[in-house]
């Protein structure tokens, strides 16, 4: 899931800056996106650990 992210964040960040004109904003962009990121990975990751401590449930 990690490397995906890094990934997309990287042929994000090349494709601004291939298209930059401001390299501020762009730079502001990629930052903005990476947080967006983190915070669906950590809805992600909140996610698997409630199905996880569900199916440990269900097993007792």
């Amino acid at each position: 899931m990690l490397d995906e992210t890094l990934r997309s964040v990287r042929m994000t960040f090349n494709r601004w800056l291939n298209q930059a004109d401001d390299p501020e904003k762009i730079l502001e962009q990629v930052i903005q996106e990476m947080q967006d990121q983190m915070i669906q990975m950590r809805q992600a990751v909140a996610q698997a650990i409630a199905t996880h401590r569900r199916t440990e449930r269900q097993c007792q």
